[in-house]
């Protein structure tokens, strides 16, 4: 089965259960009841698109568990995606190497225990003061001989986490006619968009699911495309563990934010 972008249009949300109809793009109709204390949903059709959305329950009931204040409401309309059998991270796998497999047009997303020797391995870390709104980020890139390079830049942009995430970009234009690739930070919340959030916004025209532009989207686009064709483990490292590269590139990435590059 291929993905799916769907539609779908609360109709009732002010008591349990919401009621709301769900279409697909050939205007196929299902309405479903969703009890959100009990995380359950009712099927009120039995056709086909009841039954792809049963098969991927799972993705539709993270979309509405989602739910925030103001963004669903009685007359919300929302686009979604639904792609068929995809792996969401689970906790446990940042104790693991996460790995995303883009090679010859597949998406194959899972963790193992055990990282792959003769890999190109990349160590990153951003960092923004809110004192003075100044952000920057460094990484360091090891190649499987033993060469390291070093990078350490100011960033226009203000914030975390697109320090942390243009860290990454710099590393995937470093290394981008190399096939098998292994990422070490601190930010989940780089892992969780590569590995997961933009193969839903690149069918969902890089909407949320709040149906809302994603933040940073020109770099998010162009991390995207610099992962096609790619092998890549990402390990997650607790911040300030000591971890040795991790703490290089957190110092330097606070130098470059305060404009004082080493």
């Amino acid at each position: 089965m291929s993905a799916k972008l769907l539609r779908m249009e609360i109709l009732n949300d002010d008591c349990e259960p919401s009621v709301i109809n769900v279409y697909d793009e050939y205007q196929n109709f299902l309405c479903v009841h969703y009890y959100k204390k009990q995380g359950i949903i009712h099927y009120l059709e039995q056709n086909n698109l009841g039954c792809y959305l049963k098969q991927n329950e799972n993705q539709l009931l993270k979309i509405l568990h989602s739910k925030r204040e103001g963004s669903f409401y009685k007359g919300f309309k929302l686009e979604f995606v639904i792609i068929p059998n995809f792996y969401f991270i689970q906790n446990e796998d940042f104790n693991r190497y996460i790995v995303l497999d883009r090679r010859n047009g597949k998406l194959d997303i899972s963790s193992k225990t055990i990282s792959t020797e003769r890999i190109h391995e990349v160590y990153t870390d951003g960092s923004y003061f809110n004192r003075n709104n100044k952000s920057g980020y460094a990484c360091i890139i090891r190649y499987p001989e033993g060469e390291e390079k070093l990078v350490q830049k100011k960033l226009e942009q203000k914030g975390n986490n697109i320090a942390e995430l243009s860290a990454v970009q710099d590393a995937l234009e470093s290394l981008n006619t190399f096939e098998k690739i292994r990422i070490y930070t601190d930010s989940r919340y780089v892992i969780k968009g590569l590995v997961q959030w933009i193969h839903y916004w690149k069918i969902n025209q890089w909407k949320t699911v709040h149906n809302e532009n994603v933040k940073h989207i020109d770099t998010w686009k162009n991390c995207e495309e610099l992962t096609q064709d790619k092998y890549i483990e990402f390990k997650w490292v607790k911040g300030h563990s000591n971890h040795l590269e991790n703490s290089i590139c957190d110092m330097m990435a606070k130098e470059a934010a305060k404009n004082e590059p080493l």
